[in-house]
């Protein structure tokens, strides 16, 4: 039964640089673009009768808009916000989705992005109508933030405290005051965790998969017509 397993390095030398060439295309098309956009895009919105439920999805007719400190605190969780872009601030800091963990490493963060079990979302300031400031916790890989107009964030419910490593931070590089240090609001938990997400990893897959078999056949073509084309060079110049 050994004799009848595959062996790679039995292949010709062409067709193992093929395999090892498409590899690296498949892994980079796999890998490299944002899929968590496109699934996310591809989401269902939620309403409001099922929206205390789905934090982070897109929110549909009906869930509560809300416009300041006071009615998110009193509402709790199951609704969203609709404000200027401009209002939408990064803050640099990233707590873990699934795993109680945070950092303000963007490289820490882009290196666990492939992996649903440990990816990162970001807090973001939020200034509200009311001219109240919230700290919004976003999927900000898998929710597009324009640059301008007006966004509605994803469902979202307030969370307390912020950890004291993200306390520490946000109190070191920006001017936010007691109140608003003291709770967050998580518009990015529930998706990461639904069926609607671990759809990304169908998509990376197929992706590569796609990209894998027509770079192996296409290497695999342009190296036998390079190969030809120097036999034939070699055999016109033996002539002369």
């Amino acid at each position: 039964m050994r004799g009848m397993g595959f062996n790679f390095y039995k292949l010709s030398n062409d067709i193992q640089f093929s395999v090892i060439v498409a590899l690296a295309f498949a892994v980079l098309a796999g890998f490299l673009p944002n899929y968590e956009r496109m699934v996310y895009s591809m989401t269902e919105p939620v309403e409001w009768f099922e929206a205390r439920n789905h934090t982070g999805f897109p929110a549909g007719d009906g869930v509560p808009e809300l416009e300041s400190g006071e009615e998110i605190l009193e509402e709790g969780k199951g609704f969203t916000l609709t404000v200027d872009a401009g209002a939408v601030k990064p803050l640099h800091f990233f707590l873990g989705l699934f795993e109680d963990t945070a950092t303000d490493s963007a490289l820490r963060r882009s290196l666990n992005r492939d992996d649903n079990k440990k990816v990162f979302g970001q807090l973001f300031s939020v200034e509200l109508e009311s001219g109240d400031t919230v700290i919004v916790l976003l999927d900000d890989q898998a929710v597009k933030l324009p640059r301008s107009g007006t966004v509605r964030l994803p469902i979202g419910e307030t969370k307390k405290p912020l950890s004291e490593d993200a306390i520490e931070y946000l109190t070191a590089k920006y001017d936010f005051s007691e109140d608003e240090l003291a709770y967050y609001i998580d518009m990015a938990g529930n998706w990461r965790k639904s069926s609607s997400a671990r759809r990304i990893v169908t998509v990376r897959i197929i992706a590569a998969m796609a990209v894998f078999v027509p770079v192996v056949i296409g290497t695999y073509l342009l190296i036998g017509r390079i190969e030809r084309k120097e036999r034939e060079r070699m055999q016109q110049e033996l002539k002369r």
